[in-house]
């Protein structure tokens, strides 16, 4: 005989009541999200633009300073005009004397150390009409200062060419007495033009031999 054993019966189980939120705290969530996310959008694009515009901006280049020690440029040589007035006025004259040897035997195509006597003529010892002008464009830039035109016609020789330049570049003491006036000239010959004083000049040296 079989047995039967009545069931008991159980209680229906009721669902877990699944929490519910408030509308205002899941659109406050989500405004939160939406920010950040903005946010970070945000960010990143300003990054990227920095990166694009540094690497397409030139290179910098330090602006340079002031160069010292070896990397310095050399200076500019001083003119023959500032040597001289460096130097005691009792050296000046010799010192300037010097200089118009050296510059004349540069011109006349002599040796170096080749003596000179102050006193002779320039032509002389070759000196044309062309090594005249050669020889007063080169004490010109050597000095600094603009020269007569006529200036190797005016003075001849070195020594009187020496006094010359002592007294319009103020080099001479102030004690010195005043120097022997240069021979007079044509009044009109330093009206004349540069071209028209070395023509002048060429026809008096070609005279003269």
């Amino acid at each position: 005989m079989i047995r039967t054993i009545p069931m008991q019966a159980h209680a229906p189980r009721r669902p877990h009541a699944i929490p519910t939120r408030s509308p205002a705290r899941t659109v406050s969530r989500a405004l939160g999200a939406l920010a950040a996310a903005l946010c970070a959008a945000l960010l990143c694009a300003a990054l990227v633009g920095y990166g694009i515009a540094r690497a397409a901006a030139p290179a910098q280049i330090p602006a340079a300073g002031p160069l010292t020690g070896a990397a310095a440029a050399p200076a500019a040589p001083a003119s023959v005009l500032a040597r001289l007035q460096a130097l005691p006025a009792g050296q000046r004259a010799a010192a300037l004397s010097a200089h118009l040897v050296e510059r004349a035997l540069q011109v006349l195509g002599l040796e170096a150390g080749t003596p000179v006597d102050p006193k002779r003529p320039l032509k002389d010892l070759g000196l044309d009409s062309l090594m005249a002008v050669e020889l007063r464009n080169a004490l010109t830039r050597s000095i600094g200062r603009p020269l007569s035109a006529t200036l190797l016609f005016d003075y001849p020789t070195l020594g009187a060419l020496a006094a010359h330049l002592m007294r319009v570049l103020e080099l001479e003491e102030a004690a010195t007495a005043p120097a022997a006036a240069a021979p007079a000239a044509d009044p009109d010959l330093h009206d004349l033009s540069d071209e028209e004083a070395e023509a002048l000049l060429l026809q008096e040296l070609r005279s003269s031999r």
